[in-house]
């Protein structure tokens, strides 16, 4: 429950950075292990990646709980770590083929998850999230077992990138 100072190197910066936050969760994503918490100066929710911290110390100041109940809350959302707390979660369909099929049913993509039709050739599922970049890349991991049905805009964000991904291969 206290704020700390951080000294932080982010990936996409070529000088280190300094802040206050108040750090509430620490969290675990594809082997990678994370600092979230709440900027005061920007009013915003930040994810540190814990090898990327310098340093940090304890300060003055005591953090605000209704920013980690709100942030707790947000996590169920999505899957990975990025959000934005504008972002309202999507009813997204997928469609595996039969070969994908029973490893989906069998372990579910989020809770969320709920089987809409099951065929021959595969099943058709729903899962109510905010589409952020670790749910594009689990879709895009699943290659030509999936397909995105809807909503419409993920589905051409995912064609676009499957595209862009196949000029990859043919230069």
């Amino acid at each position: 429950e206290k704020v700390i100072s951080v000294m932080y190197k982010p990936f996409n910066r070529p000088d280190e950075m300094s802040f206050l936050i108040h750090p509430f969760l620490i969290k675990e994503y594809n082997n990678r292990w994370f600092l979230q918490g709440w900027l005061p100066e920007t009013d915003k929710y930040i994810n540190l990646g814990l090898d990327r911290i310098i340093s940090f110390s304890i300060v003055d100041g005591v953090s605000d709980k209704s920013k980690r109940n709100k942030l707790i809350a947000l996590q169920k959302n999505i899957v990975g770590i990025s959000f934005s707390e504008e972002e309202k979660p999507s009813i997204i369909h997928l469609r595996f083929n039969d070969e994908q099929a029973p490893y989906i049913i069998t372990k579910p993509i989020h809770y969320s998850q709920k089987l809409i039709k099951s065929t021959d050739n595969g099943i058709l599922i729903s899962i109510e999230l905010v589409i952020n970049f670790e749910l594009e890349q689990l879709i895009l991991g699943y290659g030509e077992r999936v397909k995105v049905i809807k909503p419409k805009s993920l589905v051409r964000h995912i064609e676009n990138r499957l595209k862009t991904a196949a000029e990859n291969y043919s230069k």
